[in-house]
């Protein structure tokens, strides 16, 4: 009796860790100088390695404003800012009240997760049927046949039944616009070159900027087709020195004190 117990707590035990391997949180660090692994939640604490950019690794708990990791089999703590988490929702059970059905009408492009600056994994085709089976802020899941992933939501706002799952991050104002937060501008506009040469810096002194969006990029150059050197999220704060008609030049300082010098369109800021 008693090796029969044994036997059915090693079993549940088995049970438990293949489960919490199946349904962990992943995430993927977003810090092009890398990120140090910590012993304990503190920027005072042992580090035990750096992580480089785009390093995947497993979430296993938040601690205040460091995420608790598992990385090549070692336990440690994150910094949370420079972490981008996976969320992927649960494939929730098929009802008519959670069927959302709707039809594209141009290629839209699926992402890994709901970043604007994460990896494109698919194409959805024109016309194809989609179903939607979770919308956070200007973010939808989405099932298109053997595709799955997140796509802008304003792609299909039009064509389905707000019955799905909503959780926006702030509340949202009673007529919100059909365009999506701008992010950066697709193209340059055709009356300038695509470098902004010809925009004219202007010195700016003591101002402050802070993100006024999910993620924004910083660009070596004023341009979108520059180099990024690094991505901020909302709300980050950072000194503007100087400005173009369409960019800020900033300089911001990493909690790890690494200073990045670069530009962020100014749609993204609040002064």
């Amino acid at each position: 009796m008693e090796k029969l117990k044994k036997i059915s707590l090693l079993s549940l035990g088995l049970l438990v860790m293949i489960a919490t391997s199946v349904f962990a949180t992943t995430g993927i660090v977003n810090a092009p100088s890398g990120l140090v692994l910590r012993t304990e939640a503190s920027k005072n604490s042992t580090p035990l390695a750096t992580l480089s950019d785009k390093t995947e690794i497993e979430i296993l708990e938040e601690n205040g404003e460091w995420y608790k990791v598992i990385y090549n089999n070692q336990q440690g703590y994150l910094f949370k800012e420079y972490v981008n988490k996976n969320e992927t929702p649960e494939t929730p059970e098929v009802t008519e009240e959670n069927k959302n059905i709707a039809q594209t009408k141009e290629k839209i492009n699926v992402y890994m997760i709901p970043v604007i600056t994460s990896t494109v994994i698919n194409q959805v085709e024109i016309n194809s049927e989609i179903k939607v089976e979770k919308q956070i802020t200007n973010w939808s899941y989405i099932i298109s046949g053997d595709i799955q992933g997140w796509i802008r939501t304003y792609k299909i706002q039009n064509d389905i039944n707000k019955t799905v799952e909503e959780t926006p991050e702030t509340p949202q104002t009673p007529e919100e616009p059909a365009e999506p937060t701008v992010v950066e501008p697709e193209q340059p506009a055709t009356s300038k070159p695509s470098d902004n040469s010809n925009n004219t810096e202007t010195v700016v002194d003591n101002t402050k900027g802070f993100v006024s969006v999910d993620y924004a990029n910083i660009r070596k150059q004023a341009s979108t087709n520059s180099e990024i050197v690094t991505t901020l999220t909302k709300g980050t704060s950072f000194k503007i020195i100087a400005e173009t008609e369409e960019w800020y030049k900033i300089i911001y300082t990493g909690v790890d004190s690494t200073v990045y010098e670069g530009y962020i369109y100014k749609n993204l800021v609040t002064k």
